[in-house]
Order: structure tokens, then C-alpha cells, then sequence
């Protein structure tokens, strides 16, 4: 997951429905891990959560409330979600 401007927490969760159930993968994981002075990202393993497979995603902000250090933003900037290792193989209905 990618963050520009900031590194607020997320908690991720993932399913092979979009219904659910959600399983936790990650909560209130610091995401932040710079890349230059402005963008910045971080890595979830699924296997940190026990799961093989998932085919959806479900990022939550980790932030608490109100924001420690008084900040007027509050809430993680998300900008972008990469799948490394995805495959396709076995399912009916091809990932979108």
C-alpha cells in the first residue's frame, strides 16, 4: 500500500467474498516506510494472518480519535494498492 504526504496506521483485512467474512490481517499497522521525502508505503503479508488466498481487500484507518498530535487531517491517504505474488488459477471468474 503506498501513502503520499503522510504514514497514519491501517488495519487490513481480506476475504474471498465480498461479503465476508474478513479475516485480520494487520491492525494499526504504521504505514510509512519512506521512499523520498513525500511518498511512502508499506508491506502486509497474508500469511501474517494465517491466510493462503484472498481475493478481496478491506483497509480500515488505524488512526485513533481524536489524532494524537492534535493534527486537522485526520485518517490514513491511501493513494494506491499493489498485489505482488497474485494469481489467477482455479477461479472461475477473473480478478478485476
Amino acid at each position: 500500500m503506498y501513502q503520499a504526504v503522510s504514514n497514519e496506521p491501517v488495519s487490513v483485512y481480506v476475504s474471498l467474498s465480498p461479503e465476508g467474512p474478513f479475516t485480520l490481517i494487520e491492525a494499526r499497522k504504521a504505514c510509512g516506510q519512506r521512499i523520498d521525502r513525500v511518498k511512502g508505503y508499506c508491506d502486509v503479508d497474508l500469511a501474517s494472518g494465517g491466510v493462503t488466498r484472498a481475493r478481496y481487500v478491506r483497509v480500515e484507518d488505524g488512526e485513533l480519535y481524536p489524532c494524537p498530535g492534535d493534527t486537522v487531517s485526520e485518517g490514513a491517504d491511501l493513494d494506491a494498492v499493489q498485489a505482488l505474488g497474485a494469481s489467477t488459477a482455479g477461479l472461475s471468474d477473473p480478478v478485476r
